[in-house]
């Protein structure tokens, strides 16, 4: 029992220093080619930050319990809207939301959060909702790359950035030790799951999403630092996106989600839902999600995790 412990804790923070390390290397290499600051938030940093996610998603498909990946999704998505965006506009005092950029997406990727849990009313994701999460994605980003104007802001200049090869060095041996840590992992958590007799999809709706999720809140902190907290934004939005239809999507192809509606499922989409909708209603009605609105999000992760932990009591 100890042994297992000690391995899914270490893999746990494998995953953390690896995720952290591929934001870090990416956002320098980044630098040499002067991407575009929604490029640089929403697609490239959202993916980056959703690897140990994917990988995660993969392990739990091969090793039969795909269900985790689930939780994970649904946990991050809650995570991401409550917690990490909550803390972010608290502690900077307010986020923009009047980007043309953010708005516009907003409704979309509020979709893409709440599909799953839509295909999953009839107690499986299968192969064939798979697919339709995968190529909604797909249509997503193709609309994106038409609408120009979202490409041509740059956050950095083009030009030489000393250490590209030590970034690219960082990078693959980060992801080495991803891939590695998101295997070891599942194959520590059912371990650890059985012994907590906690089901597999509350395991990865409570604990695994905190894992996943640790590169977006390092990302977050690093954003209110460096005042780039609309980045942050993007990189929130976009790995939901991501998780929510390319992971879950993958994950069903290899290995269909058989999932029971239980309390704690329901408890998720209720809170998912809630967030969501509060998010866009503070995003919507101002120009900035204020202080006192990040932290009305921070109570509602809070509200969240004690109902949960109370229904598994």
């Amino acid at each position: 029992m100890l042994f297992y412990l000690a391995l899914f804790f270490l893999s746990f923070l494998l995953i953390g220093w690896a995720g952290a390390s591929l934001v870090r290397s990416l956002t320098a290499l980044s630098r040499l080619f002067g991407l575009s600051e929604y490029l640089v938030a929403f697609l490239l940093m959202s993916f980056i930050t959703s690897i140990p996610d994917l990988f995660i998603g993969i392990s739990a498909a091969i090793q039969n319990v795909p269900q985790i990946s689930f939780g994970d999704a649904m946990g991050a998505s809650i995570i991401k809207l409550t917690f990490i965006i909550g803390a972010v506009a608290a502690i900077s005092g307010g986020i923009s939301t009047e980007s043309k950029i953010s708005k516009k997406n907003f409704f979309l990727v509020s979709l893409f959060a709440f599909m799953p849990l839509l295909l999953v009313l009839d107690g499986v994701l299968s192969r064939g909702d798979g697919i339709l999460l995968i190529m909604l994605f797909l249509i997503y980003i193709m609309r994106l790359f038409r609408e120009k104007d979202y490409f041509n802001k740059q956050v950095w200049n083009n030009g030489k950035h000393h250490g590209a090869l030590k970034h690219l060095g960082v990078f693959f041996a980060a992801s080495s030790i991803l891939i590695f840590g998101a295997y070891s992992l599942i194959w520590s958590a059912k371990f650890v799951a059985e012994i907590l007799n906690m089901p597999n999809v509350l395991f990865g709706l409570l604990i695994v999403s905190l894992g996943t999720t640790l590169p977006e809140i390092i990302f977050g902190f690093r954003a209110v630092r460096l005042k780039h907290t609309n980045m942050m934004l993007g990189n929130a939005l976009g790995s939901i996106a991501f998780n929510t239809t390319i992971v879950l999507g993958v994950v069903s192809l290899i290995h269909p989600i058989e999932i029971t509606i239980n309390g704690h499922i329901g408890t998720a989409a209720a809170f998912l839902l809630l967030a969501l909708i509060l998010f866009n209603i503070f995003a919507y009605t101002r120009s900035t999600l204020s202080r006192k609105e990040g932290i009305m999000l921070l109570c509602l992760y809070v509200a969240f995790l004690y109902i949960e932990l109370m229904l598994f009591i």
